[in-house]
């Protein structure tokens, strides 16, 4: 039975039999094709629990379901689901979009959806990272990388800072005494005395409010000693707790930084570096990350790797040309690359097999922008290939793929960034000469070169995907390598 217009309709069911008897009964149809209406609301941001209200009419029942969510699902928790108004709470963070469903006593239905975009967790942040006191040991350089966030991106992402000279003040009662610009991935505390001794915490905060329980760091100065170091072929440098360098070992082409180039049995201070925050190695040159954002390089020059504009080898920390911003870098063999805060990624130098990522095999004296399709928060070099941990904890890798050390399940080299196959949360990325290794937690994945057993799988075969080194599958916490070795 249909109709075309709505209303009462009577319907009568004659009956005759074959004698000519006539019977009848007759029904009221109520011909119903209007929906109801309904409204879900308008758009949320929200960082807590809350009630959705929804508005209709016409209608006999309601439903409240998940369109998309985030996550999974039942992680999101209506409290009642079968009416107007319902309470919303949700272990993930991110877009959620619910819908309302209207339906009336004849069964039409009609439907509202609303965007929830839920933040109530703090970011992910590791903490501070470097701990640079200047000379006169009256300020302090605190560095870190950047925190992620479900909904607040990279770049908005605030820093609250406390000082304290109470023993664990930082870590009972964190107080804000200092907030970074968004984004900003270091900060310098000045008017400090010397011989006192400080507590530090960082925690990131986001756009919400939500806010990052990090352990505080205990300092006390004066400050001396060695606080990391890194190494080339034949020789080494440390980055000194008072932000100088100190490097040792052969000298042929400046690598020591020293304005000579006469080899030395005995760390000697690298000429005119003050307040740095990193350092970096390849074969036979150096770089050293200001905490201006700025880097500078020495030694050799040979493909271009101090990022001058020349090709001049050199004694003496140079400029690298029109970066700044910089939060890291990494240096290998005769090229270096940099992470910015923009965020993005800049190598320069030797461009064999496409191992600066810029789409081409040209060599670089200056900074090129390296093709990454997503943000990145950590580099790892080999002699031709380079590797990118993203913010989603996947790894992308570019350069030479002759021993599969690009880990695509090919041996075709790139230019360009591509994703290795089968990684998926990733927390660190180490890369030597043919190969390289990812720890998943406390799981660690390794492919490339594996001629001396360097992936550690048991076999000396070559493996263009990442395998589980016997043994490896737990219990991993850092991960390190030669050209030909692994250690874990």
């Amino acid at each position: 039975v249909s109709a075309s217009a709505e209303g009462t309709y009577v319907l009568r069911l004659t009956v005759t039999d074959a004698l000519g008897n006539v019977g009848f009964d007759e029904t009221t149809v109520i011909w119903d094709i209007t929906p109801p209406t309904v409204n879900a609301g308008p758009d949320r941001l929200e960082g807590a629990a809350f009630t959705l209200t929804g508005s209709g009419s016409g209608a006999m029942s309601y439903a409240w379901t998940i369109v998309s969510s985030p996550g999974v699902p039942s992680n999101v928790l209506l409290g009642s689901p079968n009416a107007l108004s319902t309470s919303f709470n949700s272990s993930d963070d991110g877009s959620h979009v619910l819908r309302l469903t209207a339906t009336d006593e004849a069964g039409n239905t009609a439907a509202d959806d609303v965007t929830v975009v839920f933040n109530a967790q703090p970011p992910t942040f590791a903490g501070v990272n470097s701990i640079v006191v200047t000379n006169s040991q009256t300020e302090v350089t605190l560095a870190w990388l950047s925190a992620t966030d479900a909904v607040t991106s990279r770049e908005r992402i605030v820093y609250d800072i406390c000082q304290t000279t109470t023993t664990g003040g930082c870590n009972s009662l964190f107080s804000t005494n200092y907030t970074t610009a968004p984004g900003r991935l270091s900060y310098t505390i000045r008017g400090l005395t010397a011989g006192t001794r400080y507590e530090f915490n960082v925690q990131a905060r986001d756009g919400m409010g939500n806010r990052t329980n990090n352990p505080a760091i205990k300092s006390k100065s004066p400050f001396s000693g060695a606080a990391s170091v890194s190494a080339g072929f034949y020789f080494s440098c440390s980055l000194m707790t008072n932000g100088t360098v100190q490097c040792w070992g052969q000298n042929n082409v400046g690598q020591l930084g020293d304005g000579t180039t006469i080899s030395r049995a005995a760390p000697r201070v690298v000429t005119g570096l003050t307040n740095v925050t990193a350092i970096a190695s390849g074969s036979n040159h150096s770089c050293a990350l200001i905490n201006d954002g700025t880097v500078k390089c020495w030694g050799s020059n040979s493909s271009k790797q101090l990022g001058d504009n020349v090709v001049t080898s050199s004694t003496a920390p140079l400029t690298v040309a029109g970066l700044s911003g910089v939060t890291s870098i990494k240096a290998a063999y005769n090229q270096t690359c940099a992470i910015t805060n923009a965020p993005a990624v800049y190598c320069w130098g030797n461009n064999a097999n496409g191992v600066l990522g810029d789409g081409t095999t040209t060599t670089r004296s200056a900074p090129t922008l390296v093709t990454v399709v997503t943000g990145v928060n950590a580099i790892a070099m080999g002699i031709a290939h380079t590797c990118a941990l993203l913010n989603d904890a996947t790894v992308s890798c570019w350069g030479s793929n002759t021993s599969n050390q690009l880990g695509d399940g090919l041996t075709t080299s790139r230019t360009t960034a591509g994703p290795v196959s089968n990684l998926a949360g990733v927390s660190a990325i180490v890369a030597n000469e043919y190969h390289s290794c990812a720890l998943i937690g406390s799981s660690l994945r390794c492919w490339g070169k594996n001629g001396y057993g360097q992936l550690g799988d048991s076999s000396t075969s070559v493996r263009s995907v990442p395998v589980t080194p016997t043994g490896m599958n737990s219990g991993v916490a850092t991960v390190s390598m030669g050209e030909d070795f692994t250690c874990a």
